[in-house]
């Protein structure tokens, strides 16, 4: 019913009439606004749930999309907690170890000791021939009599010591007088000579420390081959022959004066009682001049001394005639 009345009062309707039919306008009106607005509503909450849908959509996509690692680094992880902890398990059953034992400190054996003292020595003569010209050969057999090639030998007899066996005296002597060519300038300056030719130092202190130089292999064989190279031309001058490597040991062992005086004595006197000719210079070498108690001659001497240098002189039985090569002299650098 209020829809017809609605129909039949809006055509042709004046204005006066418009007053007229305005309630019941409204009570049609109201209905169709109420289903618009309801239509509208249904309409919106469509369009919110499509586009919640393409945003769920989307999302599923990327993840999908995603590195598979992603996915499966937690599974990693725990497999690595896993084996971790499997680790500390078995660690924990393990019986305990006993501490490692400190390693001993290896101790050089006395074959070792030995061939480095010979190294050291070997050293010490090629310098001594390059610094002076004398043979190492010669000054290797020296130091063989003397010491039997320890550098830190010491003779109870006397106070002989060192590779070259220099006692207190005759080391003051080198020092003083080679010593400056040699890096020992300092040493030769601390020494003192008086009227009668003895060497001193200013002080017990520097003495010392200049007497304990002779333990030095290579100081002990380059001042003793100074000192017979110096020796050499006077002792062929008095000879009159070149010098051989039993008369250079002569000099090391009796100075060049005494080996003048026995050299003289072996062409004059061969069957001479050494310890005559060389006076106190044979108690410091006892071995070398006397047997059992008895002075040897100057000739039995002579030729033992030979032999260890020159072995065909001693075989021959005549020390004084036969020919022999003279020293062997190395050409300086």
């Amino acid at each position: 019913m209020t829809n017809n009345t609605c129909a039949a009062a809006l055509p042709g309707a004046t204005s006066a009439s418009l007053y007229a039919v305005l309630p019941s306008l409204k009570t049609c009106l109201f209905p169709i606004a109420f289903a618009a607005s309801m239509l509208l509503l249904l309409a919106g909450a469509s369009q919110a749930e499509a586009a919640q849908a393409r945003s769920g959509a989307a999302i599923q996509k990327t993840k999908a999309s995603a590195p598979r690692m992603t996915a499966r680094k937690p599974v990693l992880q725990r497999k690595e907690g896993t084996a971790r902890t499997a680790v500390r398990r078995s660690n924990s059953r393990r019986p305990p170890t006993a501490p490692r034992k400190a390693q001993e400190p290896r101790v050089p054996s006395q074959r070792h000791i030995a061939e480095q003292k010979r190294d050291v020595v070997e050293i010490a003569l090629q310098r001594a021939e390059r610094a002076t010209g004398l043979s190492a050969d010669v000054l290797r057999r020296i130091a063989e009599r003397e010491s039997r090639l320890d550098p830190r030998a010491e003779n109870p007899s006397s106070s002989a010591r060192g590779l070259m066996q220099f006692t207190r005296d005759t080391w003051l002597e080198v020092v003083r007088d080679f010593g400056p060519h040699h890096g020992l300038g300092r040493y030769a300056a601390a020494l003192t000579t008086d009227r009668d030719g003895n060497i001193g130092a200013r002080n017990w202190r520097e003495l010392q420390g200049i007497l304990r130089l002779r333990d030095n292999p290579h100081l002990s064989v380059v001042l003793a081959a100074e000192r017979l190279k110096k020796a050499r031309p006077g002792l062929e001058k008095s000879m009159g022959r070149a010098a051989r490597p039993a008369d250079l040991y002569l000099v090391h062992l009796l100075g060049p004066t005494g080996a003048r005086r026995f050299l003289a004595a072996l062409h004059e006197t061969p069957g001479r009682s050494s310890v005559a000719v060389v006076g106190e210079a044979a108690k410091p070498n006892p071995g070398v001049f006397e047997r059992r108690g008895r002075a040897l001659p100057v000739k039995t001497v002579y030729e033992e001394v030979a032999e260890m240098f020159e072995p065909r002189l001693a075989q021959s039985g005549n020390s004084t005639h036969k020919p022999v090569p003279s020293v062997m002299i190395a050409d300086a650098e």
